[in-house]
């Protein structure tokens, strides 16, 4: 959307004959799915999650939020729902290339802050990069905040 002031920022050019094709915000999306799940502490932690009792519900969660604004999970302690659900809806947006914005809320600080540490670990980033613009993850709690432009998944 354009605001009604006169933006600092250049036009974004216009695609045509003759011009360069940029990657669209769609298609950067993508490449930002493939760059986190094609590294190798992806895959080392994609093994574990794949153990996790949410796991084979994956598919079945997809479709409904598919067809659905909301849905409920319910499922014992420890099962995965406050980080693999998120997970698995953040891997579907990227791979079709839609933008999302997730936020996961939750009753305690620390735990706000683990979940989110844990997820990114997860994602195959390093300790410190949560709420930088190097990871997707982050999190906002009272005062305390770490997100950046590139957050996609926010624990608050």
């Amino acid at each position: 959307r354009k605001r009604h002031a006169a933006s600092s920022r250049p036009e974004t050019p216009v695609k045509g004959p003759g011009r360069e094709e940029e990657a669209g915000p769609n298609d950067r999306l993508r490449e930002i799915w493939m760059e986190k799940s094609s590294t190798p502490s992806f895959q080392r932690m994609a093994q574990g999650r794949k153990k996790l009792p949410i796991w084979n519900f994956k598919e079945e969660i997809l479709a409904s939020l598919d067809m659905h604004r909301a849905i409920i999970i319910c499922s014992e302690t420890g099962s995965g729902k406050s980080t693999q659900v998120p997970s698995f809806i953040l891997e579907h947006e990227l791979q079709q290339g839609r933008p999302c914005k997730i936020y996961v809320t939750e009753p305690r600080r620390i735990s706000a802050i683990s979940l989110a540490r844990r997820v990114s670990e997860e994602w195959g980033e390093k300790k410190n990069e949560v709420g930088t613009p190097r990871s997707l993850v982050g999190f906002a709690v009272r005062l305390e905040s770490q997100v950046s432009q590139a957050t996609r998944l926010v624990f608050a």
